[in-house]
């Protein structure tokens, strides 16, 4: 899937989203798969690796099952990440 600018997504995708833009998903959203955007609002789920070239924000329903590979992170209360949070740069950063 690819769109350009901002795109708000409410349902499920199985498979690939890879753009420049920025990728909103909603509380119902459910992503199967690889992300790779310019920045992501996480308020769904993602059970894929997440490769964001400028910035994540994770909100209180927001999930990420995966590695998450980049440079600014904003968790919004109780935010969940399973895996390790990775900086392009080969830093590692631990959330607590």
């Amino acid at each position: 899937m690819s769109f350009e600018g901002v795109f708000r997504l409410d349902g499920k995708v199985v498979g690939e989203i890879l753009n420049s833009g920025t990728l909103i998903l909603g509380e119902t959203a459910i992503v199967k798969g690889t992300l790779g955007v310019n920045a992501l609002i996480l308020n769904g789920r993602v059970e894929g690796e997440v490769n964001a070239r400028e910035r994540v924000e994770i909100h209180s329903k927001g999930k990420v099952y995966e590695p998450l590979w980049l440079r600014f992170l904003l968790s919004r209360m109780a935010g969940s990440l399973r895996e390790i949070v990775k900086w392009f740069q080969n830093r590692m950063m631990k959330v607590i």
